[in-house]
C-alpha cells in the first residue's frame, strides 16, 4: 500500500520552501459529514447500554430466569466484533456508503425483530443480526471519516467521537426512561431509528462514495472465509464459556463448547501460519505487545460487560425502584467513562506505553474485589434460579 493510499488523500507535493501545498478545495466538508455520520450512529451507540437496564423487565415479561437475559447483551457484542473485520475486507471492493447502507439495514431489521420477539430465542436472533449490522456501520463511518484530507478528517472524527461518547453516556438513562414509559420492547427497537436517519446521509452520498477511493487500494484478493470461520467459532466459544455458569449450561454442552474452542484455536494458528495475509494477518498478531494489549482490552471489556449485566438488577434489589431509577444511578459511571477518555489522552504523554493499559486493566479488577467483599443481606439474596437458565 502506497503512502498516498494510506493517508486517504490525493498526492500532495512539498514546495521547495518546505511549506505544504494547500488542501484540496473540492474535499467534502468535515463538519457536515461528521455531523451526518455522528447522528447516524446515535441509535447504535445506545444499543448496548440501554437494554442492560431493561434486562430484569425482559426476564419477567418472557418468564425466563434473569441469567438467561445475559445473551441479549452477549449476542450483540459477539456479532458486532466479528462483523468489523469482515466489513473492513468488504471496503476493498465496496465504497463506505455501500457498506453503510448494508450495515444500517441489518441493524434496523435485527432490532425490529428483537423488539417484536415473542420468546427470548427470537430476541437473541434479532440481537445477533443487529449486532452484525452495528459492526459494519461502525467500520463504514470511520472509514469515510478517515479518508478525508487533513483538517477535514480531524473535524469529522471529533464530531463523531463527541456523538458516540454522548450517546454511550446517556445509554443507561435513556434505557431506563424508555423502559418505564414505553416498555422493554421499545428499548430493543431503538436502533431502528438509524434507518430514517440514513436518509440524512443521502445528500452526502457522493462524498461517501468518493471517500472510498482513499480506503480501497485496488486489491482484488478474496475474503479468507476459513480464517473468518475459525475466528468466529473461537470468539463464540469464549463468550459462551464465560456465560456458561450464569445461563446454567449443562456440563456436557459446556465440554462440547470448550472442545470447539480448542479446535478453533488450533485451526486459527494453522491458518495464520499457512496464510500470512489472510483474515487474521500474521504481522498483526506477531507485533510487539499485541497479546498483552488483547488481554488488557479483554479485562476492561469484561468489567464493563459485567456492570451492564448485573448493576441494574442489584440497584433494583437495593432500592426497590424500577428501570428508571437504575438508569439514573448509573449515569455517574457513564460520565466517568466519558471523562476517562480525555484523561487517558493526557496520561499517555507522561507514562510509558504499558503503564496506561496496565492501570486501565487494574480498575475493573479493583471493582471486582470490592464487589466480592460485599455480603448480601438475608432478605435480598437472589432466588436460587435467578442467575441460571437458558434461552427459550
Amino acid at each position: 500500500m502506497s503512502q498516498h493510499t494510506w493517508r486517504g488523500t490525493t498526492p500532495q507535493t512539498i514546495p521547495s520552501g518546505g511549506a505544504r501545498a494547500p488542501e484540496r478545495t473540492d474535499a467534502p466538508d468535515g463538519r457536515r459529514l461528521g455531523l451526518t455520520l455522528g447522528m447516524l450512529g446515535l441509535p447504535m451507540y445506545v444499543a448496548l447500554g440501554a437494554p442492560s437496564v431493561a434486562l430484569p423487565a425482559i426476564g419477567r415479561a418472557l418468564a425466563v430466569p434473569f441469567g438467561a437475559t445475559a445473551w441479549i447483551l452477549a449476542a450483540w457484542s459477539l456479532t458486532s466484533a466479528l462483523a468489523m473485520p469482515v466489513a473492513g475486507r468488504l471496503l476493498v471492493r465496496w465504497s463506505p456508503f455501500q457498506v453503510l447502507v448494508a450495515g444500517v439495514v441489518a441493524l434496523a431489521a435485527g432490532s425490529a425483530l428483537a423488539g417484536a420477539g415473542p420468546t427470548l430465542s427470537v430476541v437473541i436472533v434479532g440481537r445477533l443480526i443487529g449486532g452484525a449490522g452495528a459492526g459494519a456501520t461502525v467500520i463504514a463511518v470511520f472509514a469515510a471519516a478517515t479518508a478525508l484530507p487533513g483538517r477535514q478528517r480531524i473535524r469529522a472524527l471529533g464530531i463523531i467521537a463527541a456523538a458516540s461518547a454522548t450517546a454511550s453516556g446517556c445509554g443507561t438513562l435513556l434505557g431506563g426512561a424508555v423502559t418505564a414509559w414505553l416498555g422493554w420492547r421499545a428499548v430493543l427497537a431503538i436502533p431502528v431509528l438509524a434507518l430514517p436517519l440514513l436518509l440524512a446521509a443521502l445528500p452526502s452520498r457522493r462524498a461517501l462514495t468518493r471517500s472510498g477511493s482513499g480506503v480501497r487500494n485496488g486489491s482484488t484478493g478474496r475474503l479468507d472465509i476459513v480464517g473468518a470461520a475459525v475466528l468466529s467459532v473461537l470468539a463464540g466459544s469464549l463468550i459462551t464459556l464465560l456465560q456458561a455458569h450464569s445461563v446454567g449450561l449443562p456440563a456436557p454442552v459446556t465440554l462440547v463448547v470448550a472442545a470447539a474452542g480448542v479446535l478453533a484455536a488450533v485451526g486459527l494458528w494453522w491458518r495464520v501460519r499457512s496464510t500470512p495475509d489472510g483474515f487474521v494477518p500474521r504481522r498483526g498478531i506477531a507485533s510487539r505487545g499485541f497479546l498483552a494489549a488483547g488481554l488488557i482490552g479483554g479485562t476492561v471489556f469484561a468489567g464493563y460487560y459485567g456492570v451492564l449485566f448485573r448493576a441494574p438488577s442489584l440497584i433494583e434489589q437495593a432500592t426497590g425502584g424500577g428501570p428508571l431509577e437504575a438508569g439514573v444511578l448509573l449515569v455517574p459511571a457513564a460520565a466517568c467513562s466519558v471523562l476517562a477518555g480525555r484523561l487517558v489522552g493526557t496520561l499517555t504523554d507522561r507514562f510509558t506505553g504499558w503503564q496506561v493499559p496496565a492501570g486501565l486493566a487494574a480498575l475493573p479488577l479493583t471493582g471486582l474485589v470490592l464487589s466480592l467483599t460485599r455480603r448480601p443481606t438475608a432478605d435480598r439474596r437472589p432466588e436460587p434460579d435467578a442467575t441460571r437458565g437458558s434461552p427459550r
